[in-house]
């Protein structure tokens, strides 16, 4: 799976120690941290699940609703 790893774990830090956070930072850090072309493979569910764990890991008051809404403007945009 993919969050059972080192990566994943190194993303969880790196939510837990930033100061300003949000589903577009959340979004960066597993693209900083796997790599764009894997995130790019990354089905949608399994990124909206990590967007929104990482947000919560921050400490984000947050719906699932705003991690799919994040991925899905950036799905549209190309951008993954």
């Amino acid at each position: 799976m993919v969050r059972d790893c080192k990566d994943w774990r190194e993303c969880k830090k790196r939510a837990r120690e930033a100061v300003k956070y949000s589903a577009q930072q959340a979004i960066w850090t597993i693209m900083g941290v796997y790599g764009a072309d894997y995130s790019a493979r990354m089905d949608k569910g399994t990124l909206v699940d990590m967007v929104y764990e990482l947000m919560m890991e921050n400490g984000l008051e947050v719906r699932k609703l705003d991690a799919d809404l994040a991925v899905e403007s950036w799905y549209q945009e190309g951008l993954v």
